[in-house]
């Protein structure tokens, strides 16, 4: 029977990629880096004043001047953090294929030696208890903590931001009130400098 121009036909079976040469190709995530670098784009760093997303106990006893510098660390801190984000999802993505790989490969060994010999369960823990598994696993494990600790990280100093934008907000309202009382009143506003808020 003649194929079709559609019909791929007979798709040939290779060996199995090495394990240490599939998980080194599977683990793309320096190479995308270098990419991206290559094209000028480079990762925020930390804020060279030593911030590390702290927040004062009480924003509203904080000057306009100090106000408008905790916004602009936040900031630099938040966009930080979300490139170390990214990089531990880029790690944890590259982690888990790595694992399905090993996992696979490992039990293709297993099935090729015991075949006939133990059940399907035995293969089953051969492979789950094979070292190399176990530390494909690890790995794992390891990059979604970095991942899960990132993110909360992120998360809590976009909170953070949010607070601190809402508290400049106000802070600009009340100053734009205190005007307008000032104008209804007959009576020139001060000539001090208020708080604006940041482009």
């Amino acid at each position: 029977m003649s194929r079709g121009s559609g019909t791929l036909g007979a798709i040939e079976v290779r060996a199995p990629e090495e394990l240490d040469a599939g998980a080194r190709r599977l683990d793309v995530y320096q190479d995308a880096l270098s990419q991206v670098q290559s094209r000028g784009i480079i990762a925020p760093s930390l804020p060279n004043s030593g911030y590390r997303g702290e927040m004062p106990q009480d924003i509203t006893r904080l000057e306009d001047d100090e106000l408008g510098d905790l916004l602009n660390n936040l900031s630099q801190y938040t966009g930080y953090v979300e490139s170390e984000l990214a990089q531990a999802q880029a790690k944890l993505d590259a982690a888990k294929t790595q694992f399905d790989f090993t996992y696979a490969r490992v039990r293709i060994g297993v099935k090729a030696l015991a075949e006939g010999r133990i059940t399907d369960r035995d293969k089953t823990d051969l492979v789950i208890t094979d070292p190399r598994v176990v530390e494909s696993q690890a790995k794992v494990l390891y990059s979604e903590s970095v991942y899960r600790l990132t993110k909360t990280i992120r998360d809590q100093a976009q909170r953070n931001w949010e607070t601190v934008s809402r508290r400049i907000t106000q802070r600009g309202q009340e100053v734009e009130r205190m005007k307008r009382d000032h104008n209804v009143a007959g009576i020139q506003h001060p000539t001090g400098r208020f708080f604006k808020r940041p482009g």
